[in-house]
């Protein structure tokens, strides 16, 4: 694949055995992953190496700010970008809520290797149609 052309996705979960999974459910795709944690900057891991095709939020531990601040720092250095939020918390008020505030989907956490890899490739897809 193209370099220009290839897939960027930024994860955003503090958890290391996380990291690992979703890094094992991309291990043979096109995808170009990023991580990042509460002990990284978030805004920091976007300035350096956006833009982003998809950026994954995890809800689930405790984050000192807001899903909509989170999305808005998304946003705001990599405008194109689907956001996926994850949570272990998910449900069909928290999903509704996300969708609301323009993010792309909402994932149970852990995500299951199938429903992760169609809803980031599915997120990618939508950019491109548009």
């Amino acid at each position: 694949m193209n370099p220009e052309k290839q897939l960027r996705l930024l994860v955003f979960d503090p958890d290391p055995q996380d990291q690992k999974m979703i890094r094992e459910f991309l291990r043979d795709s096109s995808i170009r992953v990023y991580f990042t944690s509460p002990s990284e900057s978030l805004e920091t891991t976007l300035s350096n190496h956006s833009p982003f095709h998809a950026v994954v939020i995890d809800l689930s531990s405790p984050v000192k700010r807001s899903c909509d601040a989170l999305f808005a720092a998304v946003k705001e250095a990599s405008p194109n970008a689907q956001v996926i939020f994850m949570s272990r918390l998910a449900d069909e008020l928290m999903w509704s809520q996300v969708l609301e505030m323009g993010a792309y989907d909402l994932l149970p956490k852990p995500p299951e290797r199938t429903e992760f890899l169609r809803t980031v490739f599915s997120a990618v897809q939508h950019i491109e149609a548009a």
